[in-house]
């Protein structure tokens, strides 16, 4: 038999119905609603996306509770990367506020993927590879 560690939850609720959720002491979770009825909820774990490691991630939603995207943060806090969800399932990536794919669907089940990479390939600059 195994012993496994329990450890306590708590919800600390916040003004304007925000809410933070921790795990053992330790900040795991947090809601804010918006105004405007749009809301986040923000995950205080590590995460990889395009290549890339992250301490927290952002999933925002719309007051229609559609996904709108999704920010990833670095250990300070600032936005390093981000997946904006488009109308019709498509989607923009960008790393370091520059746009590094596109995905949209088109008819009949076809799609389209986009990549934009930087810097210099035989002799022009910001090349587009689709």
């Amino acid at each position: 038999m195994t012993h496994r560690e329990m450890k306590s939850v708590n919800m600390i609720f916040w003004a304007g119905g925000a809410f933070d959720v921790l795990v053992g002491g330790v900040l795991v979770q947090s809601y804010s609603p918006s105004p405007d009825g749009s809301y986040d909820y923000h995950y205080y774990a590590a995460i990889n996306f395009d290549g890339g490691s992250y301490t927290s991630y952002d999933d925002t939603y719309s007051s229609s509770n559609v996904r709108t995207g999704r920010t990833f943060y670095d250990a300070s806090g600032n936005a390093q990367a981000s997946e904006t969800f488009l109308t019709g399932g498509g989607f923009t990536d960008t790393i370091g506020g520059v746009t590094y794919q596109t995905f949209t669907p088109g008819a009949g089940g076809s799609y389209d993927y986009r990549y934009y990479l930087s810097g210099t390939f035989q002799g022009l600059t910001n090349v587009e590879r689709i």
